[in-house]
């Protein structure tokens, strides 16, 4: 199946988000950006992670579609809760708090993300997490 990743702003889309992450090659796909919703396809190759992160004013979930995980999410980046993460399950991160997505397993993690509020360019494609790193506009 071949689908359209184009970010196209506040028009409606109808698509299987489970599908499309499953399809997503890049880290991070910038899929739709709604005026205080934003998703976004991700991929976490084998042995590498999401990268410890936070967002302020921000609420997140992320949908594990595939492969399987190690979770952290926390008030202080040094005091983080872990759990394992398999396909199905869902992480919600309060605003604020720390998170990472850590890739322990033997297939790239796919997962959908959804953010309460814009938090990346509208259309933002990163095909790896230096891209993301080195993105001026992020972070």
């Amino acid at each position: 199946m071949s689908f359209d990743f184009t970010d196209n702003g506040q028009l409606p889309r109808f698509d299987s988000l489970a599908d499309m992450a499953l399809e997503n090659t890049n880290f991070r796909t910038t899929l739709w950006s709604g005026v205080n919703l934003q998703v976004t396809l991700m991929t976490i190759p084998v042995g590498t992670e999401m990268g410890l992160e936070t967002h302020a004013g921000i609420d997140q979930l992320y949908q594990i579609v595939q492969g399987e995980a190690r979770a952290q999410v926390g008030k202080m980046e040094d005091n983080l809760e872990e759990h394992t993460v398999k396909a199905g399950d869902s992480v919600l991160v309060p605003a604020s708090m720390w998170h990472n997505i850590i890739n322990e397993g033997s297939e790239d993690v796919k997962m959908i993300t959804v953010y309460g509020a814009i938090e990346h360019k509208p259309g933002t494609v990163h095909e790896t997490l230096q891209d993301d790193l080195d993105d001026p506009n992020e972070h």
